[in-house]
Order: structure tokens, then C-alpha cells, then sequence
């Protein structure tokens, strides 16, 4: 069989592949790349080979031809080295990498209080979180947590003798890249136990950064199952309207922040800015460090349905609540509660039309 026969190498149009080939002949590597992708680069490895293999060339133009694979076989490479995932776990915290990319970190021991999602960047790097400002020090990046029986796992000030999230077992990590797609994820078993060590919840949570369901978009499900401890029949969840999967961001997005909402109801004003919103998503936009960015979140439809709450001064705040309403929420030992939301982070400024279809090309993939 000719390498360009073989059925999982697909050769594109020889347009395509001459102008690649055009590219790599005046030492265009990089702009060839950037003009016509990997498939071309790719298939002008096999165009070279073929024509080194067809017949006898004159010796200068064998090397001509030697430097086309040569050079073709490093925009293979490149390729491959780009969609690498790593994830590393060490120190405490797991990095999440795409080739020299940092794309997330987990903060995976309690500091001190929590494990959360320390650093969650757009696909152009921008890192949005803001972790332990000083006007909330209990505000961990992008975080998940509530009140359980009479213990405020939220608040951190040690006089209120907070609860903590202490990890148990080991955790575990996976990632895979295959055809420009790529997955990384994390579990973690946690106790939720209160000031003085006794266990109250129990939770495993799953993170899961997906690479190909929203190719312009960081796409991360935050995944959390609870469930009563053993020995318990039932635990009292509760919180203020706030309490939930809470997103903090960095400063320059405290000023000027826009809510985007995914339904023309009207908001509940609580206090200032302040606004608690329902529907399958809520967002908001504003100018990270000069950039534009937009930031959203997804409620999965099996869970119980989230009430959003946005706040735009005098800092920008997102989070997805059960919709408290000073009510308490039992958990049963035979009831577990699992929420799915997702957190998605674009480059620029997004409609609400463009931030519906997201979804549903997210909850198309659930």
C-alpha cells in the first residue's frame, strides 16, 4: 500500500497541500501552520515521501525534497506536543496543562479552610479568578459551599468556629487527547466536617475540563455528589442567598460588569447590586486587564434548579445557589443530591444568543 492510500492518514485537496507545500519550501513552517492547519502539513509529509519513492530525482532535488518531509514531520510534532495534557499533582495543588499552557489549578489540600478551584484561565491564558481578596477573605477563586445542620462552611473567620473540607483517600486524575479533542479530570472524596473534627457530609466531587464540546471556550463541569455520613439518616442543608458554587474575579472586572441572563424574567433585588435571577444560565461580561471576556454558568437539568445570584458592585460576583430563601433543605441517607453545573470562560464579548447556544450544545453532549 502507498503511504498515500493508507485510510487513516485522509490526504486533502491538492490545493490545500500545494500551498502548504508552497509555505514549507521558502521556510514558511510556522506560516503554513497558521494558514492552513495540520491536516495539509500533515498530508505533505506522505506528498514528499511519494514523490522520493515514484522515481529517481537528481541529487539537489532529493534534498529539496528531504526538507519538505523534514519539515513536514516537525509540524506533525508540534501538532501532537500541543493537544498533550498533563496533569500534575504535587505541593497540594493538581495543575491541569495543555503543552506549556497552564490551564487550571486545583487547590486540593484545605488553605485553610476549603479545596477549590484556585486558577481557571480563557483559551488565551487570561487567568480570571480572584482568590482571598482582602474585603473577603473567604471568597477561594471558584468554590463550592454551603451550611450543613448548624455548622457555615463559607465564612472562615475562626471565632465563628467554621467547618472545613478535609480530603480523604487518594485522588485521582485522568487526561486524554485524541484528534484535536482532550479531557482532563480530577476526583476527590471529601468529609465536611465541623470545628471540632466530626464529620457532617460527605462528597465526591469531579471536575472535568473538556477540550472539544465548546472548541472557543474553556469548558470546565464542576460534578458533586452528597451524602449523609454514616450512622446519620438525615443533615439539614442551609445558606444565605449567596451560598452555593461562588465565582470571585479578579479586580479589573469589579467595575463595569454586565449581567447576561438567559430569560426576560425579572431579577429579585436583595441589596445594592445585588440580584437573584432563575433559568438554564446566567453570565456576566466585563473587561479583564483591558481584555474583554465573558464568563457563564450552566445548571444541569437534573438538578434541583439553581437560582443565580450576580452582583456587579462594588465587586463582580457569580454564583449558583439552591435557592435558599432562609429555607433548610434535608438530605436523606437514601436520597443522595448531585449537582452538575458548568463554568465556561471565552475571549471577548458574548450575546445571550450565542451563550443559549453553548448550552445547548453542552447539555447536547450530557
Amino acid at each position: 500500500m502507498k503511504p498515500s492510500d493508507n485510510p487513516a492518514v485522509p490526504m486533502r485537496d491538492s490545493k490545500g497541500s500545494q500551498a502548504a507545500l508552497a509555505g514549507a519550501r521558502c521556510g514558511c513552517y510556522a506560516e503554513a501552520m497558521k494558514r492552513f492547519g495540520q491536516a495539509p502539513c500533515r498530508s505533505l509529509f506522505f506528498h514528499g515521501f511519494r514523490r522520493l519513492c515514484s522515481k529517481p530525482v537528481p541529487f539537489f532535488h532529493s534534498l529539496e525534497v528531504w526538507g519538505w518531509l523534514l519539515l513536514s514531520m516537525l509540524a506533525v510534532s508540534n501538532a501532537f506536543a500541543s493537544e498533550t495534557i498533563q496533569v500534575v499533582a504535587q505541593q497540594g495543588k493538581v495543575t491541569v496543562r495543555r503543552g506549556d499552557q497552564t490551564l487550571m489549578v486545583y487547590q486540593s489540600e484545605p488553605n485553610p479552610y476549603k479545596v477549590y478551584v484556585h486558577s481557571l484561565m480563557t483559551p488565551a491564558g487570561r487567568q480570571i479568578l480572584r482568590d482571598s481578596p482582602g474585603d473577603h477573605v473567604h471568597h477561594r477563586s471558584l468554590m463550592y459551599a454551603i451550611g450543613v445542620d448548624g455548622v457555615d462552611f463559607w465564612h472562615e473567620a475562626p471565632s465563628a468556629r467554621p467547618g472545613s473540607q478535609i480530603p480523604i483517600g487518594s485522588l485521582t486524575t485522568r487526561s486524554a487527547s485524541s484528534n484535536g479533542r482532550w479531557q482532563a479530570s480530577i476526583r476527590q472524596d471529601i468529609d465536611w466536617k465541623d470545628f471540632d473534627g466530626q464529620v457532617l457530609l460527605r462528597e465526591t466531587r469531579r471536575l472535568n475540563l473538556d477540550g472539544g464540546t465548546l472548541p472557543d471556550a474553556t469548558l470546565l463541569v464542576w460534578d458533586s455528589q452528597f451524602r449523609t455520613p454514616e450512622g446519620r439518616d438525615q443533615v439539614e442543608l442551609w445558606g444565605q442567598h449567596y451560598f452555593g458554587l461562588g465565582l470571585r474575579m479578579i479586580p479589573s472586572m469589579d467595575q463595569g460588569a454586565k449581567v447576561l441572563r438567559s430569560t426576560e424574567d425579572d431579577a429579585r433585588e436583595v441589596r445594592g447590586t445585588e440580584r437573584l435571577w432563575t433559568g438554564p444560565w446566567c453570565g456576566l461580561t466585563a473587561m479583564a486587564d483591558g481584555h474583554p471576556v465573558t464568563v457563564a454558568m450552566f445548571d444541569h437539568p437534573e438538578n434541583v434548579p439553581a437560582t443565580w445570584f450576580t452582583m456587579t458592585g462594588p465587586f463582580a460576583y457569580l454564583s449558583a445557589t439552591l435557592g435558599w430563601d432562609d429555607e433548610k433543605k434535608t438530605l436523606t441517607a437514601d436520597a443522595p443530591l448531585r449537582l452538575r453545573y458548568a463554568v465556561v470562560l471565552w475571549d471577548g464579548e458574548k450575546s445571550p444568543a450565542e451563550i443559549a447556544d453553548a448550552y445547548s450544545r453542552w447539555i447536547e453532549q450530557q
